[in-house]
């Protein structure tokens, strides 16, 4: 299941109808359009992505996911459900189920959710671009195809129709490796002839703290693995979210998750964002863990607060579908900078969509540059290109 509450649609062989339903509408500016790869030869020496082997996303055009997604026996453009039927499609629901709540009368525009997200932070609001599209992210559906049906057929198929502004697999993506936590003021741990936390040196950290060691009232969303927050060097700089009474059982603040006073773990679905891999709280403590208080590693902010969102499994690892929902609850609850330390080989608009929609709200997005000696323009989120209403919001880290 997708969003915050179940929905699904049955494909029939001639037709879809409604059975129950949640999901996004108006398509944004797509640039570089997902074309599967067919193998190594179609990316460099990067790998061909992993993806979900019975799922594809779609994003449709806003009357199109009205016919799917709408009620009133609304029948899906002939031509759409002929793609579904050759795709082999048999379930379809929204991937943001939120914002189609089942009242009859439509989705709640992303555009119009951004407006209200921007009247409860206006210090981000305040930096935000001046009328930067807000893509439509209600109109991006998770379709789930009969077994053994063949992704990349699927995708091609759906693909052709022009009710279909972008069809993808779900890629599979992973953590970008990273070293044992080191020391800032030692050097040679590991038998190294080099400091061992060098790359504060190489940033010129310290300088920078001479002018600024941060302040309390950035908020730093780390969409990995989830955080051990309690951590001794990371717990004092946890986001608390000001408005959930914890363990009520009731959803106080109305953002769509009960009782999510530390961030959200959207890889098992609860409230608890506890890292079971490590390293989400390694990246943590690259960026924020406590300084100057003669315990483990220096971050790099002394101050800044971590909200923690899990969108990866304690293996590493996760689905496009799973992390475009983690990148969109960080921005929604007020993040002022999104790290994304994972990827994987190929594009992904849905990625795209998120990112875009993040900086729609003010964040600025982050994404690591991976490990390997590959072009960063195979892999994604690092490799994308922006939509042309859109400047560069990815810094390489």
């Amino acid at each position: 299941m997708y969003g915050r509450s179940a929905g699904w649609l049955r494909l029939s062989a001639r037709c879809l109808f409604l059975v129950v339903f949640t999901s996004f509408a108006a398509p944004s500016a797509v640039l570089g359009q997902f074309t599967p790869p067919r193998g190594p030869d179609d990316l460099g020496d990067t790998p061909t992505p992993a993806f979900a082997p019975d799922r594809v996303i779609v994003k449709l055009t806003p009357d199109a996911a009205m016919g799917v997604m709408g009620r009133g026996g609304k029948r899906v453009p002939p031509g759409l459900a002929k793609a579904m039927e050759k795709a082999n499609a048999k379930w379809v629901e929204p991937l943001f189920a939120d914002l189609w709540p089942g009242h009859g009368k439509g989705p709640i525009h992303a555009a119009d959710e951004a407006r209200s997200i921007h009247a409860r932070f206006p210090g981000r609001a305040a930096r935000a671009p001046w009328n930067t599209p807000v893509p439509d992210l209600e109109n991006i559906l998770v379709l789930t195809l009969e077994e053994g049906a063949d992704v990349y057929a699927a995708v091609a198929e759906l693909k052709q129709d022009p009710d279909v502004v972008y069809a993808e697999p779900d890629r599979l993506v992973h953590t970008f490796a990273t070293p044992n936590d080191p020391y800032f003021s030692s050097t040679g741990s590991w038998g190294q002839p080099y400091a061992d936390m060098w790359g504060l040196y190489k940033i010129n950290a310290p300088a920078a703290w001479d002018i600024t060691t941060g302040s309390d009232s950035v908020v730093i969303a780390v969409v990995d693995t989830g955080l051990d927050y309690n951590h001794p060097d990371i717990a004092g700089r946890v986001w608390t979210n000001s408005g959930e009474i914890p363990g009520n059982g009731i959803d106080d603040d109305g953002n769509g998750f009960i009782d999510d006073v530390r961030g959200w773990d959207f890889a098992y679905g609860d409230n608890d964002p506890m890292d079971g891999y490590g390293h989400g709280t390694h990246v943590s403590g690259t960026i924020a863990a406590a300084t100057n208080n003669g315990l483990g590693v220096a971050g790099i902010t002394w101050a800044g607060k971590i909200l923690p969102v899990k969108g990866l499994d304690d293996s590493g690892s996760g689905y496009d579908s799973t992390l475009a929902l983690a990148m969109r609850y960080a921005a929604d609850n007020g993040a002022d900078v999104m790290n994304n330390s994972w990827g994987g080989s190929g594009v992904s608009q849905t990625i795209q969509d998120a990112v875009d929609y993040a900086y729609a709200l003010g964040c600025i997005v982050v994404a690591a540059a991976g490990n390997s000696n590959s072009d960063a323009k195979y892999f994604s989120p690092p490799g994308f290109r922006m939509s042309s209403a859109l400047p560069p919001q990815i810094p390489m880290m």
